[in-house]
């Protein structure tokens, strides 16, 4: 028999998005740590798209309807084309916004960003500059980063009204990533200057904050919210109820506490227990997973903290997900252990 406590917070959600948006810069960056709009539809005709270094060998035959040398894997420096001594990294229809810059071997060649036709770049910097924190408005420490596995991220948002085209010198590294969305047409954005305004600074200072600590809700106290508190225990082979919601709310963070065994006993435990969430009366179950994997931890209890989810130092399994439902929300715990 295994014991948890499930605290879980409620707010009441509404959601409503026209066709035709006008989105500021500081709508975008507030986009990064939103959990809440990651729950709703895109508007149609927003679409997420990337342009990156894959082999270009690896292509679609429309006239034979077939993959032509899709096991190629030659990664690194393919490009769009050459425009003289340049290579066209990337080119985009706005309107748009890119979202994440990321290179594994990012060089001294400079690499540029054409916004809107201009004949000027936006951006002129070395590639690797991009990501050494030492240039406005790349300068944040939880957006603009190395990772463990020897890769760069920049994940300043760079808007554009009507196009995009990036160009990269001589010796600007190898393997690239621009992660970008598009809007539909009538969406107006901001085209991206380097020169910030002070509202503008203060809406990435706060999303570096929030993406540095990770350990609350980004959204904060919610008006109207609720949490409740329970103690289930749940025999082998048994599903225990741990609440039942009606009306419609939303589920804006599940935390877990067990008295878990020492590792490795602690992975059988997170996997035989499960969660599952069934939403609006429906007959099969949204969410079920066991309850490990739920919050990224497994194999096991492995402590790590993100903006969604974590494994704190105290023990406590948290989820920030936003979890919206129209009639009512039906939350248990599944065992499926056979002994205990």
């Amino acid at each position: 028999m295994k014991s948890g406590i499930i605290a879980v917070g409620l707010v009441f959600c509404s959601f409503v998005y026209a066709g035709e948006q006008k989105l500021t810069y500081v709508d975008l960056v507030n986009r990064i740590t939103d959990l809440e709009h990651l729950s709703v539809l895109p508007v149609p005709g927003e679409k997420c798209a990337q342009c990156s270094s894959y082999d270009r060998a690896s292509r679609f035959d429309e006239a034979t309807g077939k993959y032509v040398a899709w096991d190629a894997n030659g990664d690194g420096g393919a490009v769009i084309r050459m425009e003289g001594e340049q290579a066209v990294l990337a080119e985009m229809t706005g309107p748009g916004c890119i979202w994440r810059i990321w290179s594994a071997t990012a060089g001294k060649g400079h690499v540029k960003i054409y916004l809107n036709g201009a004949s000027e770049p936006a951006v002129d910097l070395a590639f690797d500059e991009y990501f050494s924190r030492k240039f406005e408005p790349f300068t944040y420490p939880a957006l603009v980063y190395k990772t463990a596995a020897n890769g760069f991220d920049n994940y300043v948002p760079v808007p554009f009204q009507k196009s995009c085209k990036i160009m990269g010198d001589k010796e600007w590294g190898k393997y690239y990533h621009f992660t970008y969305s598009t809007f539909p047409a009538g969406t107006q954005v901001p085209t991206f200057k380097r020169e910030l305004s002070a509202e503008e600074k203060e809406a990435l200072s706060r999303a570096d904050k929030i993406l540095a600590v990770c350990n609350a809700d980004p959204a904060g106290n919610r008006k109207g919210e609720k949490i409740a508190t329970e103690k289930v225990a749940v025999e082998a082979g048994k599903t225990a109820r741990v609440l039942k919601l009606r009306g419609e709310r939303a589920i804006t963070a599940i935390k877990v506490k067990l008295d878990l065994p020492t590792p490795p006993a602690d992975r059988d435990i997170l996997r035989e227990l499960v969660l599952k969430i069934t939403w609006d009366g429906q007959k099969e179950p949204a969410v079920w997973t066991p309850l490990g994997d739920f919050f990224g931890s497994a194999p096991g209890a492995n402590k790590y903290s993100s903006l969604p989810l974590g494994l704190t130092a105290d023990g406590v399994f948290y989820s920030y997900w936003y979890m919206p439902f129209k009639k009512g929300a039906i939350v248990e715990l599944v065992n499926d252990g056979k002994t205990r």
